[in-house]
């Protein structure tokens, strides 16, 4: 259930929920914060594409609070400090190339998952679909579409899909902060889903 007014919450505000519920988030736009408060009872992620354990995490915040989950990258410099400073799993691999109908098994992860990060820098179509065919699925999702506002057929494609398997769009183009990637301050990249 989406938290009436969570869309239209400033930055500080959405720090004050984070804060007023036992956590701080490291993610770029509140992405911890949305799974928080729309993930129900289901305290699980899987953060694909998750670059550095701590900095612009959508998960370390999560998994401070007892939340277990599974973070997969390709990036093989990303991936080396996880063991040593998070307790979460980490894979090394193309998500593109996962089963995810074995993997997400092996690491205690059942075919309903609380929270998916996906933000796979213009492969996360294929791997929602991958995801659906091996019959996993969200309570709530935060999807990167990388449109900023001049390429929209990736975010559409992404939008068509998402809702034909019974997703809602809780909030369309989060506008990038501008903090990780600079010079497309305030321009869409992220819709973020429930279900």
């Amino acid at each position: 259930m989406l938290i009436d007014g969570f869309n239209s919450l400033s930055e500080d505000e959405r720090k004050k929920f984070a804060l007023a519920h036992g956590f701080k988030s490291f993610s770029q736009s509140g992405q911890e914060e949305f799974a928080f408060a729309n993930a129900s009872s289901l305290r699980t992620f899987l953060d694909i594409g998750s670059m550095s354990a701590f900095s612009a995490s959508n998960s370390y915040a999560l998994e401070s609070l007892g939340w277990k989950g599974l973070a997969v990258d390709f990036d093989i410099r990303e991936v080396t400090a996880w063991p040593e400073n998070r307790k979460t799993p980490v894979l090394l691999a193309d998500a593109t190339k996962v089963d995810w109908k074995t993997v997400l098994p092996k690491y205690g992860l059942g075919p309903v998952i609380g929270y998916l990060s996906l933000d796979i820098y213009g492969d996360e179509l294929q791997v929602l679909r991958d995801l659906h065919a091996a019959g996993v699925s969200f309570r709530c999702a935060t999807v990167e579409h990388d449109s900023l506002g001049i390429k929209f057929e990736l975010r559409d494609a992404i939008r068509e899909f998402m809702l034909a398997q019974g997703y809602t769009l809780a909030v369309a183009d989060v506008l990038n902060p501008g903090d990780i990637i600079r010079g497309v301050e305030g321009q869409p990249y992220e819709d973020w889903w429930t279900r």
